[in-house]
């Protein structure tokens, strides 16, 4: 039985490993703090193919909404995606026809929708602008929650998960495979997957392995349950937002900057 050491125990390692489990392996999940800690817990959770400019990156996007809808169907609606399609206007004028006909190229099912009918789509919202598009479709979900699902069912499969154990090194083995050194010891498997978030590209430095990788701060601000109800996911010019089952919203925006407290304080007032 092939034995895999599985770095990260955020949504990506989370479904590695129950995939894993379920196909023979043996499976050990290192997590240096909690379960969903990192990213997975500080996410939009948008699953879209809607900002992309190769046909290669457009094809794995759209597959990876397929694997989200089968996965879906497997947990019988546990992992609570909510299938909301999203209402875009980030871009203005020519820029939103730009990205329109862009999409189209692709065979994305995605139109243009003005004022009007925004209003029937979006009844709370105010200062709505000339046009959007409408993307149906699209989904999002809770990405700590689908962790978790995730990682139970990779555990009733027979993967180990060990939270609270940072990995210090990765090591070649004496004749194959590799030592993955942490509090729990030096545990030898055949192979390793880093799923670290973050700290991916540090990890992979053990290892041997260069990679390139581009971590973009961002701000996310989670409110109370709201007295209305968004039919989409919005994305305009100066916030992204959506709405979770019980109420409340989850808004976002890319930050630039250093990541002072103030600064982070600033950019949350403006959202």
């Amino acid at each position: 039985m092939k034995h895999v050491g599985i770095i990260g125990a955020g949504i990506i390692g989370a479904c590695i490993a129950r995939e894993l489990a379920l196909a023979g392996c043996r499976v050990s999940v290192f997590e240096a703090h909690e379960p969903a800690s990192g990213a997975s817990s500080r996410s939009m959770g948008w699953i879209n193919a809607s900002f992309v400019t190769r046909v290669d990156y457009y094809e794995m996007r759209i597959a990876a909404i397929q694997a989200h809808r089968r996965l879906d169907k497997q947990f019988n609606g546990a992992l609570e995606t909510q299938w909301t399609g999203s209402l875009n206007w980030e871009a203005r004028d020519d820029k939103l026809d730009e990205h329109l006909d862009e999409l189209g190229r692709f065979g994305h099912p995605v139109r243009l929708v003005v004022r009007d009918e925004l209003r029937r789509l979006e009844p709370e919202l105010a200062d709505l602008p000339p046009k959007a598009l409408l993307m149906d479709g699209e989904g999002t979900v809770e990405a700590g929650h689908v962790t978790q699902v995730m990682l139970r069912a990779a555990q009733d499969a027979g993967a180990v998960v060990l939270a609270g154990v940072p990995v210090s090194a990765i090591e070649q083995g004496d004749k194959a495979g590799h030592v993955i050194i942490s509090p729990a010891g030096r545990i030898h498997v055949d192979d390793v997957v880093i799923a670290a978030g973050v700290m991916t590209g540090e990890l992979a430095e053990k290892c041997g392995q260069k990679l390139p990788m581009k971590n973009e701060p961002g701000v996310l601000i989670e409110t109370n349950a709201l007295p209305f109800r968004l039919q989409h996911t919005i994305w305009s010019p100066d916030v992204h937002f959506k709405q979770l089952q019980d109420g409340r919203a989850i808004c976002g925006n890319l930050f630039s900057g250093a990541l002072g407290d103030d600064a982070v304080e600033d950019v949350a007032h403006r959202m």
